[in-house]
């Protein structure tokens, strides 16, 4: 697994916001299971979910994993949408609002829909 480290403080330009879908879920071929996380987006780090460590998911996930993701919008109404999405990076956070947690960004490689 490809980590890195941050120890840098959150700067208000750098605030996480929520986009345009609640959560993500992806099927993890070795576990047979199902991981749904909540989506977050920050401007410098894009959209990304979050795994809590010690998480046995991390071990199935690997920077530049492909992916087919199912997007959950926030208008739950609609129905999600499975997008072809590429694990940008793994960071593992050790301080700040995401403290014992490790982002996992992701990148949407197809057009939602």
């Amino acid at each position: 697994m490809a980590l890195i480290q941050s120890t840098q403080q959150t700067s208000p330009d750098e605030q996480a916001r929520e986009p345009g879908y609640a959560c993500v879920e992806f099927h993890i071929q070795d576990m047979g299971a199902v991981y749904q996380s909540k989506i977050w987006e920050v401007p410098l780090k894009g959209l990304f979910f979050l795994v809590k460590e010690g998480s046995s998911v991390l071990a199935h996930l690997r920077t530049g994993d492909e992916i087919k993701a199912r997007y959950t919008p926030l208008n739950r109404r609609k129905p999600g949408d499975y997008i072809k999405t590429k694990i940008r990076y793994i960071i593992q956070e050790q301080t700040g609002r995401f403290k014992g947690h490790y982002l996992v960004g992701l990148a949407m490689m197809e057009e939602p829909g």
